[in-house]
């Protein structure tokens, strides 16, 4: 490769025979953790920072910031890095210390925010890149959480890629469901291939996803370890009415 971007993407789909075995289903797993970054999220970080480019919204040098629980972080650090740009990042002081350290490795202003705020406080993870942006117009705010982009990026990579390597025999796409960019974006391109697909998210106990997606009810949320996963508000790049269901998963069973 000419580049460490071009290494991104295009990860391998391997049969997982062991937890497979005795099961009516085959489970395959797609590793994505064998992006450069270390998981998904390079692929939107690479898409949407491309597309910026070309519809002429940042140019090498400026500052780019988003809000991340650390994966989007590494993706963006590395395109960032690569492309000439600065990034400023805001991660809950909840995220692990390797993940931060790394960031800061990176060249990565990094900003802690007290991971106990409620969504709606002004400092909070949710607003306090948001409120950034606002009083810094020289910022690009990347927002993964709203930015339909990022569906995009796996409505264009991830589910072409799926359904290549399945050769069409697919019959449910199980996504952790954060920002829900995968499982929506990966979803849509495979439901178009084949609409009996059915999509399942993983929602941790204690996010709002789980209870909007069965009862039209909003939670309180509440406090969970595992990272990447679910959150406090309903966001744009959830599309929850593209499920066909949803499981909730502790963080007993997740560790």
């Amino acid at each position: 490769y000419e580049s460490v971007l071009d290494a991104i993407g295009r990860t391998p789909i391997v049969k997982l025979g062991n937890i497979s075995k005795g099961l009516k289903a085959t489970i395959w797993a797609k590793l994505e953790f064998m992006n450069p970054g270390g998981s998904i999220k390079d692929r939107i970080a690479k898409y949407m920072i491309e597309k910026a480019e070309r519809e002429g919204r940042i140019k090498p040098g400026d500052t780019i910031l988003e809000n991340s629980s650390g994966n989007t972080a590494m993706g963006l650090a590395i395109v960032c890095r690569q492309k000439g740009y600065k990034l400023k990042i805001v991660i809950r002081n909840t995220t692990s210390k390797e993940k931060i350290k790394m960031l800061e490795v990176l060249g990565v202003d990094v900003v802690k925010v007290d991971a106990s705020l409620p969504p709606e406080h002004p400092e909070s993870y949710n607003q306090y890149a948001i409120n950034l942006a606002k009083k810094d117009p020289s910022l690009y705010y990347i927002d993964q959480h709203n930015n339909l982009d990022n569906n995009e990026s796996h409505y264009m990579t991830t589910g072409p890629e799926i359904w290549e390597q399945m050769e069409g025999k697919i019959d449910y796409l199980i996504a952790a469901f954060g920002t829900g960019g995968t499982l929506c974006g990966a979803g849509r391109f495979l439901k178009e291939k084949n609409p009996n697909i059915k999509l399942i998210g993983l929602d941790p106990v204690g996010s709002v996803f789980y209870d909007w997606f069965k009862n039209k009810k909003m939670i309180t949320p509440a406090r969970y370890l595992v990272e990447g996963m679910g959150d406090e508000l309903l966001i744009g790049t959830a599309q929850l009415d593209m499920l066909d269901d949803m499981k909730q998963v502790e963080d007993k069973k997740a560790f």
